[in-house]
């Protein structure tokens, strides 16, 4: 997929990829070096059951730079899509072709640092590796921040938001234009940090969060304990 040697010293990590109706495969890979992470998408032509690829077939989304602290999107085809509060461990978590069109599954989620947040989203890209017009291309992130009320002793620590992702993690179930998701992320309520699990139904007819529906409680991941909140 890639020339390490254009990196440097590098760490290389595919991390998801798609097939369309022509046989064509989509390819997502983070390329770490020098403290600097590039998220490359990839096209592979199948011609007579050979794949090739060219430099025109491979987009550099986005690279970027520094801690959480200090994050910078400094380049990419998708420097000016994303949003401000991005943080270094976004990652594509699953991909999805239909039509003339790819879905790129978004996360980021850090619920141990300072930093804490828990987001994601659902990023369109044409599948000749163009941006689409008259879509959405960045569906689902929520741009809130951790909201405190109150100060000392009684400070109250609250994060949620419901109509946006938690932190999707895979496609579970593909119907007539939806997607459903498997979002997995944490949510703080009263100085509490709870993991939250949900099923999220998304549209790809206007790109959109349709529906979304909590799993039991018994469903979850472990998050951590540290920092100001309790943790469960």
């Amino acid at each position: 997929l890639i020339n390490p040697s254009d990196f440097g010293n590098s760490s290389e990590e595919i991390l998801s990829f798609c097939v369309d109706s022509q046989g064509c495969i989509y390819v997502t890979y983070k390329v770490v070096s020098n403290g600097i992470t590039n998220i490359i998408l990839s096209k592979f032509t199948n011609t007579d059951n050979v794949l090739s690829m060219d430099s025109s077939q491979s987009k550099t989304l986005f690279e970027i730079t520094g801690t959480d602290t200090t994050i910078t999107v400094s380049s990419g085809y998708f420097k000016n899509l994303l949003p401000n509060n991005i943080y270094s461990n976004i990652t594509i978590t699953d991909m999805h072709c239909e039509g003339d069109y790819i879905y790129l599954i978004m996360r980021d989620v850090n619920d141990a640092s300072s930093e804490f947040h828990s987001l994601g989203g659902v990023c369109t890209i044409s599948t000749d590796l163009s941006l689409p017009t008259g879509k959405n291309q960045f569906v689902g992130w929520a741009s809130d921040s951790v909201n405190t009320t109150g100060d000392g002793e009684s400070v109250i620590y609250t994060y949620k938001h419901d109509d946006c992702f938690y932190g999707p993690q895979k496609i579970i179930a593909i119907k007539p234009k939806e997607i459903i998701l498997a979002d997995d992320g944490v949510y703080i309520e009263n100085n509490v940090k709870l993991n939250k699990n949900r099923v999220v139904v998304f549209n790809l007819f206007d790109n959109s969060i349709s529906k979304s529906y909590d799993a039991p409680a018994d469903i979850d991941f472990e998050c951590s304990t540290s920092g100001p909140y309790n943790g469960q």
